[in-house]
């Protein structure tokens, strides 16, 4: 039998793929996952969020050629405080724009070291410093001798990055022995000093959009002199505090209950107000107009804190103190916890108000991030997935177990469809405005199972305005506000109750959560099988039963809705107290309680809201109604099945109707779920009936495009069936020869994760053709200990980039083997194209044997396209026969490429 060849070096101990700088990189993670704790503990001598009023960087003049075009604070795109310095560049090929930022006097010495946060749409950008030689004059201009010392990491562009130069008496005494050579005479580097930083930006066509943000400056600088206003000398006021603000006294505030907040896109506070929000989630410090609005409306406010250097400077002015919680954003490396634990450590300070609450959104660091804040922002992007909702719950309870404990969980929910996937459905003419938004369903189910992680808080992700008036956004709107209501009804459990064992069901996959408070107990039951592609549950006229453990054979039992309640028969069984329902609609919760005052409290919230909440449920049932019909028309489906369940559910929503008239509005919303469950059957069969007629077929493997979308949807295979398929762009991914890889640009990633060992290698073991396949593996190095949550992919390989143009269609196939399913993650293996991005990626929990998979995405513009290959979890997973090809545009008279295609098909999950 053939020996493996191992891809990257020896198994324990892979090389990396990418450039030197990648393997800097892994090493300071390695260190930091090994020494958490000394993470935090050196701080800079200085720091700049560059975005004060002025800028900072300079031109030096003899830069062959280079012309500033434009120069200013970009308030938009940054990284750090409230922006970040843009600069967009003219330059020839061969040639470097040479930027250079003044800091206070520095010694050369081996502490010293820069970190600055580039974003460049080219590579090849570098950090590296000006050092003056004292002791040696230069002949030529009379003055201290003076040399450019470069960093060894360079920018691959593209997306943000920390630029770092470190190591500066080692790298000048290569530069002094090169200058030697070249110019002669003895150069003494002794007492050598750094006054200026430089940003060397490369040459070429077009123009360099540069954006620097959060310079940072480690070991010794001189403090005679004095920063710019966007700066902090931490060193200095170390010595001699710069602050001016004293430190307040402490005061008390606290969030109301279970908040539920909303993204603010700029709406009138008044409308967030009337769909039920309490706390609006800002992105910058609100003005004092703002502050008062929120107070007379009784609304809360979280946002960014001030920056450090406001913080040191004005403290946090008495007005601010509407503001119930600090958003300390979202957290991706280790330098960002740096300087989020430092931010933390002044909030502590001249916060007067003490039970201020701050939260994280982390997406890596889970940990870490515990360690820092109080709160933790919990949530990943679930709408068009095939995710369920067990993974989605099992994903939020792995987060919440690497928490430290007593870590306060918030979760937030998506409202919108991702960046990626509303351009994918832009560029694939699937793009209809009701297509894009949540459901209520899917807002009710997915707050339904965050319940089971203990969930104290919501934030309701939103991009866009909640009072346009479009379609989808009154749709989003009326959503959001009956979950609210929902929300509302079950907060004296969710703020405060205990999670008790789950009662079980009846019926296959439905369990129901159940949590206590004093002498009440409410179920929330959840489908756990239901996925935001298919959200059916028991529900409709089907009788359901729950043996629920633990409760007093006294307690009545009530089926409550947002119309009313009405009582349901118990009974004790071996196991618990046994609850028979005839119907359960969809959202619907039990009430088990002997206290008359709980269920009196119930009583009067339900017959508070329910006007409100029949009417949008009626009104959310009608518009399902009109754009189901729509669809069965423009599909011209119009068969008997069809027709019938259309029927019913306008006849369900026009009883819904007279029975809110008369005011029965327990029935009414009982009717209103009944016609969205026709419906739900009836946009089901159309799927089904399309795909069986050959209309419509997997054409991607990730995605959920809706029912609203299937008329295009059965165009677009139409097109895709009949255009022809070009040649492989791809190298290397037949996964037959190492140095093919290593010449065509794969690169080879690894997250250090404690207590995990990765491998990538060639693997003979049956491979599914040729004599090799792609194999990665990732394995505990303590088998006696139980095995850990994975937090993040702890190694990839992302192909080379392939540039494809505007508007052309990119098939992805190739086959995939995941022999056991993977410990640790929900996600199993995943393949993240860099068009579709992680929230469309293709994930394979398990696949015993080769599992073809394909995906299709079309580019919006002429972009770079690539590949990655992520294992998520503890196990072993095999790719071959990785291919990319471009898929020409609709061209009847060459129908014969589909049949080649055919073979290729979705993976069950």
């Amino acid at each position: 039998m053939q020996r493996p060849r191992r891809l990257f070096g020896i198994a324990n101990s892979p090389v990396s793929l990418a450039r030197p700088d990648c393997l800097l990189v892994v090493a300071a993670l390695i260190w930091l996952t090994m020494h958490p704790c000394l993470a935090f503990a050196q701080a800079p001598v200085l720091l700049d969020n560059m975005d004060g009023a002025a800028t900072s960087l300079r031109l030096l003049p003899g830069t062959t050629g280079s012309q500033i075009i434009h120069h200013g604070i970009d308030r938009q795109t940054y990284r750090r405080g409230t922006g970040a310095e843009r600069l967009r560049l003219a330059c020839p090929a061969g040639h470097s724009s040479q930027l250079a930022y003044k800091i206070p006097e520095a010694p050369a010495i081996s502490e010293f070291r820069i970190a600055a946060q580039v974003l460049s749409n080219r590579p090849g950008v570098q950090l590296a410093a000006l050092v003056t030689l004292p002791r040696t004059r230069n002949t030529a201009t009379g003055q201290a001798y003076e040399l450019l010392v470069r960093s060894a990491t360079i920018g691959q562009g593209g997306d943000w990055e920390q630029l770092t130069l470190e190591d500066v008496p080692e790298l000048l005494a290569r530069v002094a022995r090169v200058a030697r050579v070249q110019f002669g005479g003895s150069i003494d580097e002794r007492g050598a000093t750094i006054s200026q930083i430089v940003l060397l930006v490369p040459g070429g066509p077009g123009v360099a959009d540069v954006l620097v943000d959060r310079i940072e400056i480690f070991g010794v600088i001189s403090t005679t002199e004095i920063p710019s206003p966007s700066t902090t000398n931490a060193h200095a006021s170390q010595q001699t505090p710069i602050r001016t603000a004293a430190i307040p006294p402490k005061h008390s505030a606290t969030l109301r209950g279970v908040p539920q907040i909303i993204q603010w896109q700029g709406e009138p506070f008044e409308l967030l107000a009337k769909l039920g929000f309490d706390t609006i989630g800002m992105s910058r410090l609100p003005s004092a107009q703002e502050l008062a609005e929120a107070q007379k409306l009784k609304l809360s406010i979280v946002c960014p804190p001030p920056t450090p250097q406001q913080l040191t400077e004005s403290g946090i002015p008495d007005e601010l103190a509407g503001i119930v919680a600090w958003d300390l954003g979202s957290q991706l490396t280790t330098t960002d916890l740096e300087h989020v634990a430092r931010w933390q450590r002044l909030l502590e300070q001249y916060d007067s108000i003490s039970s201020r609450t701050s939260f994280i959104t982390p997406q890596l660091f889970t940990r870490e991030a515990s360690r820092v804040s109080d709160t933790l922002i919990l949530g990943r992007g679930m709408l068009g997935t095939k995710i369920s909702l067990h993974e989605y719950s099992t994903w939020l309870n792995q987060r919440r177990r690497l928490a430290r404990p007593g870590t306060e969980i918030w979760t937030s929910i998506n409202t919108q469809y991702s960046p990626q996937l509303s351009q994918q459905m832009t560029a694939m003419k699937m793009n209809d405005e009701n297509n894009t938004v949540v459901s209520y369903q899917q807002l009710a189910a997915l707050s339904s199972a965050t319940f089971s992680a203990r969930s104290r808080g919501f934030y309701f992700r939103s991009a866009t305005s909640l009072a346009l008036k479009d379609n989808a956004t009154q749709l989003r709107a009326k959503a959001l506000e009956l979950n609210n209501l929902r929300l509302q009804l079950a907060e004296p459990w969710l703020a405060s109750g205990k999670l008790q064992t789950a009662a079980r069901s009846s019926q296959s996959q439905l369990t129901a959560l159940v949590l206590q408070v004093e002498r009440s107990h409410i179920l929330i039951p959840v489908n756990w099988s239901s996925t935001m592609q298919s959200l059916q549950s028991a529900r409709g006229n089907t009788p359901t039963s729950f043996i629920v453990p633990g409760v007093s054979e006294s307690a009545e039992a009530y089926l409550i809705t947002l119309g009313g309640a009405q009582r349901v028969r118990k009974r004790r069984v071996t196991g618990g107290l046994r609850i028979s329902l005839e119907s359960f609609p969809t959202d619907a919760f039990v009430l088990l309680t002997d206290d008359p005052q709980a269920f009196s409290q119930v009583s009067r919230y339900l017959r508070r809201i329910a006007p409100r909440a029949t009417q949008l449920r009626q009104e959310l049932a009608t518009l399902r109604l009109q754009d189901t019909s729509r669809v069965a028309n423009a599909i011209n489906d119009r068969s008997k099945p069809i027709s019938s369940l259309l029927a019913q559910a306008q006849g369900e929503i026009q009883n819904c109707g007279r029975s809110r008239s008369s005011k029965t509005f327990d029935l009414a919303y009982r009717q209103a779920d009944r016609a969205e469950l026709l419906l739900e059957q009836c946009e089901q069969l159309l799927i089904a009936q399309s795909a069986t007629a050959g209309k419509l077929s997997p054409f991607t493997s990730s995605p959920s495009f809706g029912v609203v979308s299937l008329p295009a949807q059965v165009q677009f295979q139409k097109n895709l069936n009949r255009a022809p398929v070009g040649k492989n762009l791809l190298q290397g991914g037949d996964f037959e020869d190492m140095q093919t890889l290593l010449q065509s640009g794969w690169r080879h990633k690894q997250l250090p994760i404690k207590g995990i060992a990765t491998t990538v290698r060639l693997s003979p073991e049956a491979a599914h053709s040729g004599s090799y396949c792609l194999e990665l593996e990732a394995r505990s190095t303590d088998t006696t200990i139980p095995a850990p949550v994975v937090p993040a992919s702890p190694v990839w390989i992302t192909s080379p980039p392939l540039r494809v143009r505007a508007g052309e269609i990119i098939e992805i196939t190739g086959v995939a083997r995941v022999p056991e399913p993977l410990i640790g993650s929900v996600d199993g293996l995943q393949i993240i194209d860099s068009l579709g991005g992680v929230d469309m990626s293709l994930r394979i929990p398990q696949a015993p044997s080769w599992q073809p998979f394909r995906l299709i995405r079309v580019t919006p513009t002429d972009v770079d396209v690539t590949v990655s290959i992520a294992l998520t979890g503890l196990g072993k997973a095999q790719v071959d026969d990785l291919a990319i090809r471009t898929i020409s545009k609709l061209n009847t008279s060459q129908p014969a490429q589909a049949a080649q295609r055919s073979e290729f098909t979705s993976p069950t999950r």
